[in-house]
C-alpha cells in the first residue's frame, strides 16, 4: 500500500501555518511539563477551544467547524510535534465526537426500524 501525497489547498496551507505558529508560541513552551504530567493545562485547553480546534472536522450543525478529515489530521500532527499530549487530546476529542455522531445516527436508524 502506498500513500498518495496530494498537494495542500491554499486554505489548508494557511491553516496549517497558523497552527504551527500557535503551537510554537503557546504549546511548545509548556510541552515538557504537559508531556511529563500527561495533563493539558487550562490555558492550552482554552486556547484550543477559543480557536475552535477541538472539533474542526465535525458538522457545523453539531458544533464543529465543518472542516475535512485531512485538515484535522494535519492539525493533529502539527500540534503533536509541539506536544504529544496536546496532539493526543485533540485526537481524542475528534474520536469522541465522531463516536457520538455515529452512535446517534445508529440509534436513530434503530428507532426508525421499530
Amino acid at each position: 500500500m502506498t500513500l498518495v501525497e496530494a498537494p495542500l489547498t491554499d486554505e489548508q496551507s494557511i491553516f496549517i501555518e497558523a497552527i504551527d505558529q500557535l503551537s510554537s508560541r503557546h504549546v511548545q513552551p509548556s510541552a515538557e511539563e504537559v508531556d511529563r504530567s500527561g495533563e493539558v493545562g487550562a490555558a492550552i485547553r482554552e486556547l484550543l477551544l477559543a480557536n475552535e480546534l477541538h472539533h474542526i472536522d465535525g458538522p457545523e450543525a453539531e458544533g464543529g467547524s465543518g472542516g475535512d478529515l485531512a485538515t484535522a489530521l494535519m492539525m493533529q500532527a502539527t500540534l503533536s510535534r509541539a506536544s504529544g499530549a496536546v496532539g493526543l487530546s485533540i485526537a481524542a476529542s475528534h474520536v469522541f465526537a465522531a463516536a457520538c455522531r455515529h452512535s446517534e445516527e445508529d440509534s436513530m436508524e434503530r428507532l426508525n426500524g421499530i
